[in-house]
C-alpha cells in the first residue's frame, strides 16, 4: 500500500515539474481539425491518456480469453483431484483385502511363530 501511495507521489511531482516546465502554447492541425492554442502540457497528456485507453481496450478481448482459459484450467484440475482421490481409496481398499487374504492365509497354513502346538 505504502509503494503504490509513494510511486503516485513521485509521479505526481514528475507530473507538475513536467506542466510547468512546458507551459507554452502550440496550435495545433489534424485533418480537418485545427485548434489554435493550447498549453503543451494538455496536449501531451491527452496524447498519453489516449494511448493507455486504446491499448486497455486493445487488450481486453485477450484477458477475457485468458480468463475463461484459467477457469476451464481450474475446473479440470478439480476433475483431476478428485479422480487421484478416488484412486488412492481404490488403491487403499484394494490393499486392505490383500491384506485380509494374507492374514486369512496364515490363519490357514498356520503362523510358524505360533506357539499354539506343541512339540
Amino acid at each position: 500500500m505504502q509503494r503504490g501511495l509513494v510511486t503516485g507521489l513521485i509521479l505526481g511531482i514528475i507530473l507538475v515539474v513536467f506542466a510547468l516546465q512546458n507551459a507554452i502554447s502550440v496550435s495545433v492541425k489534424f485533418l480537418i481539425w485545427q485548434i489554435p492554442e493550447i498549453p503543451l502540457v494538455l496536449l501531451l497528456l491527452s496524447a498519453i491518456l489516449i494511448g493507455v485507453v486504446l491499448s486497455a481496450l486493445s487488450s481486453y478481448p485477450a484477458k477475457q480469453r485468458l480468463r475463461k482459459d484459467n477457469r476451464q484450467l481450474k475446473e479440470r484440475i478439480d476433475e483431476l483431484e478428485e479422480q487421484l482421490l478416488e484412486y488412492r481409496q481404490d488403491l487403499e481398499d484394494l490393499e486392505q483385502e490383500e491384506q485380509k487374504k494374507r492374514d486369512e492365509g496364515d490363519l490357514i497354513r498356520g503362523d510358524s511363530n505360533s506357539t499354539f502346538f506343541d512339540d
